[in-house]
């Protein structure tokens, strides 16, 4: 039964990303009209990287399913309590929301309705009645980067409250260098580039309403510097189209606002947005200096003491 509802799952995912995927080929499509020889071989070449990641997004797809699925709902929510989820965070401000994370009996008592094996497929993924808040996601990038999670304050002379996560540091160090990869070429690249500081975060996009009232909420979350985390954020921009094309340009503004920008080093010949030889398509950057300044206010914002 499991597997099937996996199958499913994994299915409606699959053709979701499929569109975007077929996006890209048709954008850098080789076989246009008009075209160099040179330019029909990079795009040649862009294709086959296009359909490279779409077989390991699908691939990746079904092993984060079956993994989930495989450890249970017990195991899967206890982590995400661990993290601070289904609880308020505790900040000195009358408004402080819990979420939820979902449960049989919270199904059962707010839906009257029993727990199937569809629902924690559903939230492996982020999915279903998961409900979080910005800040607490800000928080779960903060806790991820240095390994506690932190009580924020709005005071700056707040006595600083942590508690370490009951994780073992060899499976937050596999989560943390996937996050170093989402941003350094990944589906978070755009969060990264130019901060003069090594950035780690995570896309996301939550679907809401149904049928013609459908839309998407672009998450992006992340903390700098990387190997030395003092600053995590959570930005969610409503109604946007992913959290990579929506949400990260707008983190790397926050970013950039703290950091400030790279030292741009020599730039390589890379691919513009239409597929021409650009000069500043792919870029090197020196990440080691970055300077503080005044974060801005669209975001939430936890620093790490």
């Amino acid at each position: 039964k499991m597997e099937g509802v996996v199958n499913l799952r994994e299915t409606a995912k699959r053709g979701e990303f499929k569109a975007l995927f077929d996006k890209y080929r048709a954008a850098f499509n080789p076989n246009e009209e008009g075209i160099s020889d040179a330019e029909k071989t990079l795009r040649t070449k862009i294709c086959a990287d296009i359909d490279k990641k779409e077989a390991e997004f699908n691939e990746s797809l079904k092993k984060i399913l079956d993994v989930s699925c495989d450890i249970g709902t017990n195991a899967l929510f206890s982590a995400a309590r661990a993290m601070g989820l289904g609880a308020k965070t505790g900040i000195d401000f009358p408004q402080d929301s819990a979420g939820v994370v979902p449960s049989a009996e919270y199904k059962r008592i707010s839906y009257n309705l029993p727990w199937y094996a569809s629902d924690l497929a559903h939230a492996a993924i982020g999915q279903g009645q998961l409900l979080v808040t910005p800040l607490q996601m800000a928080r779960v990038a903060g806790a991820i980067g240095t390994g506690y999670l932190v009580r924020p304050r709005l005071g700056a002379d707040a006595p600083v409250e942590r508690t370490p996560l009951p994780f073992p540091e060899r499976d937050l160090a596999v989560v943390r260098e996937g996050m170093r990869m989402v941003v350094d070429g990944g589906t978070g690249k755009r969060a990264g580039e130019g901060v003069a500081a090594a950035v780690a975060g995570k896309t996301g996009t939550a679907e809401v309403g149904l049928g013609a009232t459908r839309r998407k909420n672009a998450w992006f979350i992340a903390y700098a510097p990387a190997e030395r985390p003092t600053v995590a954020i959570a930005m969610v921009i409503e109604n946007g189209e992913s959290g990579g094309s929506t949400a990260a340009p707008k983190v790397n503004a926050v970013l950039k606002s703290i950091f400030g920008e790279a030292e741009e080093l020599e730039p390589r010949v890379g691919v513009g947005e239409r597929g021409q030889e650009s000069g500043v398509g792919v870029q090197s950057w020196r990440k080691e200096q970055f300077h503080s300044r005044t974060p801005t206010r669209n975001s939430n914002l936890a620093r790490n003491r």
